[in-house]
């Protein structure tokens, strides 16, 4: 009341002075006059909304938010309200503030819920506290949140007693995981394989805040360490003598957010869970994964086939052929030339002929 008292005495006072001017020159006393009603406008402009402010406010009750991926969040806002005021009057446009949309979060029209002006991309995630509503609070519990509800969010409200809005941000991380890429390997004895775990990477993500340690978890409460990394740089000594000099990473996918860990020559006692824990600015996870070394089987030798005669092979045999048949040969003559050449026992051979025809006649 007593802004409206001053803003009427404001105005007066305007009047009272152009009416005071009358004795000026007419056009100049017309700018005057004109000058005089837009200063009076300006602080009736000014009072106004003076009054109206004082009288009702939406304020956030927390100014930021900060939350993880696939978690829960509750976003509030409080309202003046007043005993007598009517449901009726209220009216609720909260929405996210983006460079492209605004996606609405939630809409009251005039005391009731509007779910379909609810966009898409909150549909079935948030919902109002009805009874923090009637007290004069909006209470938006939004569930599952995606890292694409980060934002500026704000909320208009209007009512018979005037109309006010605020905003706060809310700021979604994504969900650090370390995930293997298959859950059991099988392998046989002096053969190689590798092990692969993935893990949430970021852009601006530190190589000095990444730490691992990859071992393997066996029967006897031994766990020889397969693996390990301490602020972005490998260290090597901590390998067990089990695995010394068999284990390689790979240095590229591990820029990537993948362990990629070569076992060469195994052996089965290599046999066993395989867990890897990593740790940088974003959170600490870890999984593991199992591998199966069975003995190597002895082999038999195959058989070595029939090699065939090749074609030296039958020159050869000819040679020797040629060789023995020439040696016959030889002997032959050496008979025949003897015999003729003895007549003794050339005479006896004839008289032998001769008794051979004899008996057979």
């Amino acid at each position: 009341m007593s802004n409206y008292s001053l803003t009427a005495s404001k105005v007066y006072s305007c009047n009272i002075f152009s009416q005071g001017q009358h004795d000026l020159d007419p056009r100049r006393s017309d700018l005057l006059c004109l000058w005089e009603k837009m200063i009076c406008r300006i602080l009736l402009l000014i009072s106004l909304t003076s009054c109206v402010s004082g009288t009702f406010v939406v304020k956030v009750t927390q100014t930021s938010y900060q939350a993880e991926e696939n978690h829960n969040i509750t976003l509030e806002w409080m309202f003046t309200t007043k005993p007598d005021s009517s449901s009726t009057s209220l009216n609720i446009f909260c929405r996210l503030i983006t460079d492209h949309n605004d996606p609405v979060l939630y809409h009251v029209h005039e005391g009731v819920e509007a779910p379909e002006s609810q966009d898409e991309q909150f549909a079935g995630r948030v919902h109002s506290d009805k009874d923090a509503l009637r007290e004069g609070r909006i209470r938006l519990h939004v569930s599952r949140l995606r890292t694409n509800d980060s934002g500026w969010y704000t909320c208009d409200v209007i009512t018979n007693d005037g109309v006010s809005s605020d905003r706060c941000l809310l700021n979604i991380t994504g969900r650090f995981v370390v995930k293997v890429t298959q859950t059991s390997y099988q392998a046989e004895e002096n053969h190689n394989i590798t092990l692969e775990w993935m893990f949430t990477t970021k852009p601006d993500s530190s190589s000095t805040s990444l730490n691992i340690y990859c071992e393997m978890m066996n029967v006897n409460n031994k766990h020889p360490v397969l693996y390990h990394v301490i602020e972005g740089v490998e260290v090597p000594e901590s390998q067990e003598e089990q695995i010394a000099g068999r284990v390689q990473c790979d240095k590229d996918a591990l820029r990537e957010g993948r362990i990629r860990l070569h076992v060469s020559r195994l052996r089965t006692e290599d046999s066993g869970l395989y867990t890897c824990d990593v740790k940088t600015d974003d959170g600490v996870s870890s999984d593991r994964c199992l591998l199966n070394v069975t003995a190597a089987v002895d082999k038999p030798e195959p058989q070595k086939p029939t090699e065939r005669p090749q074609p030296e092979s039958w020159d050869r045999i000819g040679l020797y052929v040629g060789l023995i048949a020439a040696g016959l040969a030889v002997c032959a003559g050496l008979f025949v030339f003897r015999l003729c050449s003895n007549p003794d026992v050339r005479e006896h051979a004839v008289e032998h002929e001769l008794e051979n025809m004899d008996a057979a006649e």
